[in-house]
């Protein structure tokens, strides 16, 4: 074995530890994730490295030596006969020093040093240089964060079979900092693990770690409790907003830094900010993520900051001293933009980061599509002419639980249409390369007819073995069940997020304002009678079910005008109930800073707003506290929890088709599938093979509006969408 670069000198090095030590048996460690591993025998006396033996690494230039830049002491094997082991070495036992009273006692000390080639990524003029030599970067997204972490190495094998070389991906603040002072980067999050998987495929990383994401995200990856911070401005240089951030980069940074290209590792970019210009042109907030960066030592990767086509928007969204870079549909004519952006920079690289190959849904609209057959002329014709190209997405994968976010139409806060993302983020159901369950598709055959142009393809892994649980027909029906009684005070208590109902307001508070970010909250308040009135709410995000006391009054979504609701309000007076789901933060344009969750406002009955408000918040994600009863309950419009069990012989990919029930969520073994809605288009739910335990399983549905035949349909493939009537 022997370092790609710099080989003779490595071959050198070696030669001389041998000749140095002849009385030590030397071989050599192996390779660790592309990182060739010597092992230097020497002396090492009460964990002290002996200055003979460092004195002579300086002399045979060990440090010095060009492309050798950094040694890290990894493990230590010698042996040594009784007679040369010195008295102190058997009195030490530690993590250096293994010492064995048995026998002859030998000592054994094991030393290894990692020789890590320092590259260099630049680039000069119009060309991308990877160790000084041109490099056209053909890219594909992957987010981490939307693919079940033991799937991660297949998607990414896939991505290196169809010819490209890099990987990018975003990092979601919002989910590795759930709550002030809160960090999370094990499971799906743990992103240094996809890094160092994604190198030892063979594949560069492009990291955008910028405060806000997009990727249709909750609240384009900023997490929600920045809303509660008094008059913040996201998205800016104001310190209530960068502050958090900052702090946050000191937990992420030394997850990035060792993995800089110029220290070995195959990370080449990292974005500051996500296409800003289209948002705002704070330049001192750029300056400031930029500096964030620096000074947490992730210093050694090119910066970049990506926009659409547009002078204002690169006027405003980004700075002089960074990599430009641009996104459009890739079922447009690339041409022009191109031109555009070589004219407008000639002095840098062209590079498409975002090169939309597909489209994302919202539910309640028809299914999205793209023209593989265009897009891949398209692909032909930038990599023909030496652009830079990254597919957005090269699989989209799935947004799990609540991290869906939303999209709006229109500019005018009070008339905005929201739109909820799917749960689905699969980029057109088999139109991105890959489709949710990881499957190559017609376009990705097109893209590989491309791509071997210019690079090197091979076959992609099999298929995932995939299985239709349940009975012959893949069905599996409900066996008991919990209603969801809201006037059942111990109930709400036991399943709420903090183990009771949250303090009294005088009016009703957003979700946020007790520390709750997802999931739903109910709202309850009391009506004097006895009257005859209605009721209305001013503004709820996003959708609500009514009840008068426990009996169901009508519901209500975000985007349907205001309504007046009849009610008879008895002597004594009467509770009413408002259940609120968040069904995901707008994530684009100017009114994330509106973007909290619940009432908005207040409950007129009649023309008078209504005071004194009981609340809890739910998000269901331990389940461990429901107690199912045996038997299936029916409340027409009432939340309904249903449990079933099935067996699987094997673990293996799976869908679910929720047909029967109406919109709610579904977890499997605990695990969150995330939201389905009967209004399609999406009418199933992908289940990761890691969901599955072998034995029995248990799914778990809540169905906001209860069932009267729950059940659902496992199938080993999803067949379509449905056009939302």
């Amino acid at each position: 074995m022997s370092l790609t670069p710099g080989e003779a000198a490595t071959s050198d090095i070696w030669a001389q530890i041998s000749t140095k030590f002849p009385h030590f048996s030397i071989g050599r460690c192996g390779e660790v994730a592309g990182k060739h591993m010597f092992p230097i025998l020497g002396y090492r006396a009460c964990g002290v490295v002996n200055i003979e033996l460092t004195q002579w690494f300086v002399e045979i230039g060990l440090f010095k030596r060009e492309n050798l830049t950094e040694m890290y002491v990894v493990c230590v094997w010698l042996k040594l006969e009784d007679e040369l082991v010195p008295p102190s070495w058997r009195m030490k036992n530690d993590d250096e020093l293994i010492v064995k009273p048995e026998g002859s006692h030998v000592c054994a000390l094991l030393l290894c040093i990692t020789i890590v080639y320092a590259g260099n990524f630049t680039y000069q003029g119009s060309t991308f240089l990877k160790d000084g030599n041109p490099f056209l970067i053909m890219s594909g997204s992957i987010h981490y964060f939307r693919v079940a972490p033991e799937s991660w190495t297949d998607r990414l094998l896939k991505l290196k079979a169809a010819g490209f070389n890099t990987v990018m991906t975003y990092i979601p603040w919002n989910s590795h900092n759930p709550q002030p002072d809160r960090y999370d980067f094990d499971g799906i999050l743990d992103v240094e693990r996809f890094i160092k998987e994604a190198e030892q495929v063979g594949l560069l990383v492009i990291i955008r770690a910028s405060p806000y994401i997009c990727a249709e995200y909750d609240l384009g990856g900023i997490p929600p409790w920045i809303l509660n911070i008094t008059d913040v401005t996201i998205r800016s240089s104001d310190p209530k907003f960068l502050e958090p951030f900052e702090k946050f980069m000191k937990v992420l940074a030394p997850k990035l830094s060792p993995h800089q290209y110029s220290r070995g590792g195959p990370i080449i970019l990292l974005q500051i900010e996500n296409e800003y210009g289209s948002y705002g042109s704070d330049h001192l907030y750029m300056r400031r993520l930029r500096d964030s960066f620096i000074e947490n030592d992730v210093a050694d990767t090119t910066f970049f900051m990506s926009n659409g086509v547009s002078d204002n928007g690169f006027l405003g969204g980004t700075l002089p001293d960074v990599l430009k870079t641009m996104n459009f549909p890739a079922s447009n004519d690339p041409t022009g933009n191109v031109q555009w952006l070589l004219k407008k920079y000639p002095d840098q690289p062209a590079f498409v980061s975002e090169w939309w190959d597909g489209w994302f849904d919202f539910w309640g609209s028809p299914h999205s599509t793209t023209d593989g057959k265009k897009e891949a002329k398209a692909l032909e014709y930038l990599l023909r002419n030496g652009v830079s190209v990254n597919l957005y997405m090269f699989v989209g994968g799935t947004n799990f639980a609540y991290n869906s976010g939303a999209n709006v139409d229109g500019n005018i806060e009070a008339t905005l249409h929201y739109k909820p993302i799917t749960t689905s983020y699969d980029y057109n159901c088999g139109y991105a390369a890959l489709n949710e369950s990881g499957d190559p598709t017609e376009k990705y055959q097109m893209f590989r007819e491309v791509l071997k142009k210019y690079s090197v393809v091979s076959d992609p892994p099999a298929p995932a073995q995939r299985i239709a649980y349940g009975d012959s027909t893949g069905t599996v029906k409900m066996t008991s069940s919990l209603v969801m009684d809201l006037t059942d005070d111990s109930l709400l208590d036991k399943l709420s997020v903090f183990g009771g109902e949250n303090e009294v307001t005088v009016a009703p508070k957003s979700m946020e304002y007790f520390g709750q970010y997802s999931g739903f909250i109910l709202y309850r308040t009391k009506v004097v009678g006895p009257q005859k009135t209605s009721l209305s709410l001013q503004e709820v995000h996003d959708r609500v079910q009514m009840y008068q006391e426990g009996q169901y009054l009508t519901a209500y979504y975000r985007n349907e005008p205001r309504k007046d609701v009849s009610v008879d309000i008895p002597v004594d007076g009467a509770h009413i109930n408002l259940l609120v789901e968040n069904m995901g933060r707008i994530g684009f344009g100017p009114f994330m800073h509106s973007e909290k969750k619940g009432l908005m406002g207040p409950m007129y009955v009649g023309d008078m707003q209504n005071s004194h408000w009981r609340s809890w918040s739910f998000d269901f994600e331990n389940l461990k506290d429901i107690e199912f009863e045996a038997g299936l309950k029916f409340v027409n419009n009432t939340p309904t929890f249903y449990r079933a069990t099935f067996n699987a012989e094997k673990a293996a990919e799976t869908f679910v088709y929720f047909a029967n029930f109406h919109k709610g969520l579904v977890w499997i073994n605990g695990n969150n599938l995330g939201r389905y809605w009967r209004q399609g288009p999406q009418q199933c739910l992908y289940v990761p093979s890691s969901f599955i335990q072998l034995g029995n399983n248990t799914i778990t549905v809540l169905d906001l509006e209860s069932s009267e035949e729950p059940s659902v349909r496992f199938s080993s493939y999803c067949d379509g969408y449905i056009t939302p009537q």
